[in-house]
């Protein structure tokens, strides 16, 4: 009986071990994969770029949901699109990417790609401010000086009820 336990017991450790290993494998070839755009990016190839971000970003990878975000903002290897690099923008800003949550800061407080709305500026750049991006709090500050009380109070209430989406 006791033999039995342990045969299963071992089994599913190594089934575990297993798994770990293979999410290892992939995490490590969705990191080649990163590597491989930002290089592209580097040699301003890119149509290379968006092919290796693309599938990552669809996957949920924040890094390569950013880095599609940035491409349609600029209009590098795609038609400039500010509404369609919101949308990867704001995948991205659901893991906490801060530097994704910083660019919606900006763009929502000039109106580009969204409605112009320092409600919504000021909550992105407090998201932004809060994991870890140092220019996001000077902008959180300054943008918080020119809310009324309403403004600030809606402000912060949506940034606590932020719980990012993961997606």
């Amino acid at each position: 009986m006791l033999e039995k336990r342990m045969k299963k017991a071992f089994s599913r450790l190594f089934a575990a071990a297993m798994g770990l290993i293979l999410a290892g494998q992939f995490a490590a070839s969705a990191n080649a994969g990163l590597q491989e755009a930002h290089e592209a990016m580097v040699r301003e190839d890119f149509a290379a770029a968006i092919r290796e971000a693309t599938p990552l970003a669809q996957a949920g990878n924040p890094d390569a949901a950013y880095m599609l975000g940035l491409l349609h903002l600029h209009g590098r290897g795609f038609k400039q699109s500010p509404r369609e690099a919101v949308t990867w923008l704001r995948r991205a800003a659901g893991h906490n990417h801060a530097a994704a949550q910083l660019y919606l800061g900006r763009l929502a407080m000039v109106g580009q790609g969204t409605t112009l709305d320092f409600v919504e500026a000021y909550k992105w750049f407090a998201l932004a401010a809060r994991n870890g991006n140092t220019a996001a709090k000077r902008m959180a500050a300054s943008i918080d000086r020119q809310l009324t009380p309403a403004q600030r109070a809606q402000a912060k209430a949506r940034v606590a009820a932020w719980k990012g989406t993961g997606k």
